[in-house]
């Protein structure tokens, strides 16, 4: 959201530029600062560029923080009380991290109705004295330490992003290309038969996959729980990382990004 923002804000100003050079029939007024994205002549200042982006930190430093107690409590409560020699089919362990998922990313509103979790918290602070605190710690110069309106209306921009129904969406599609793409990694523990080499002769073929207890065999939390592990590790540090990858290709992610750099029509001015 930041870099798109971001970005959408340089190609107006480069709209505006061309055409206060070019054709003066067709006019592209700067935006305001109230309601819009807006400094001086259209043009975003290098400072308020750089304190807007190091609300970044509030997610890689707090917000991941909080998330990941959360997620840890749930495993334990989901997870904790399962006994390692318990074993899980293919199918068993999908349904153990559906559970998962669904106590995470899903919540009851005051009607009790199911209704996602608002991530919004999780990626950029509510209270002023979180905001001067993420200046701090990006290194902002002490005197500096405010949120001028500019800097107010890119935040309030991208909190209204985060609490859409389309970024909702996106995350949701996101979630579900991530883990498919974990399953699938996962799939050869349950089903050897995805790492055997092929054989000479249609029969042995038929026969091994004609075997259920190869196909979806069952395997033991305390096996399951290294190779869990090794894909978080895959996550975090793979390169090339196929995770990123997969996340790169969703459509809805793209055409949210598209939303969010393109939204820039009331900028429009038609004389």
């Amino acid at each position: 959201v930041q870099l798109n923002l971001l970005g959408r804000f340089t190609y107006v100003s480069s709209v505006i530029a061309l055409s206060n050079t070019t054709d003066a029939s067709y006019r592209v007024d700067a935006p305001s600062v109230k309601g819009s994205l807006s400094s001086t002549a259209g043009q975003l200042d290098f400072q308020t560029e750089k304190k807007y982006l190091t609300f970044s930190y509030w997610l890689l430093h707090e917000g991941w923080r909080r998330w990941s107690e959360k997620v840890r409590d749930v495993v334990e409560d989901v997870v904790g009380g399962i006994s390692l020699k318990k074993t899980f089919t293919s199918n068993d362990f999908s349904d153990l991290l559906e559970e998962i998922r669904s106590r995470l990313e899903y919540t009851e509103d005051m009607e009790g109705e199911r209704v996602p979790v608002n991530m919004r918290e999780y990626m950029l602070p509510d209270e002023a004295s979180d905001e001067r605190e993420v200046l701090r710690a990006g290194g902002v110069d002490e005197f500096d330490l405010v949120v001028d309106p500019v800097l107010r209306n890119l935040l309030d921009e991208t909190r209204d992003f985060i609490d859409s129904a389309d970024f909702t969406t996106v995350l949701s599609s996101t979630l579900a290309a991530t883990f498919a793409r974990f399953n699938l990694a996962l799939q050869p523990t349950f089903n050897p038969f995805l790492l055997a080499p092929p054989q000479s002769g249609s029969s042995a073929v038929i026969a091994e996959i004609e075997d259920d207890e190869d196909i979806d065999r069952a395997v033991s939390l305390a096996t399951l729980l290294p190779l869990v592990a090794r894909q978080v590790h895959l996550i975090i540090n793979g390169v090339p990382n196929e995770y990123v990858e997969t996340l790169a290709m969703v459509k809805e992610l793209q055409a949210f990004s598209a939303i969010v750099y393109s939204s820039f029509s009331e900028q429009l001015v038609d004389n």
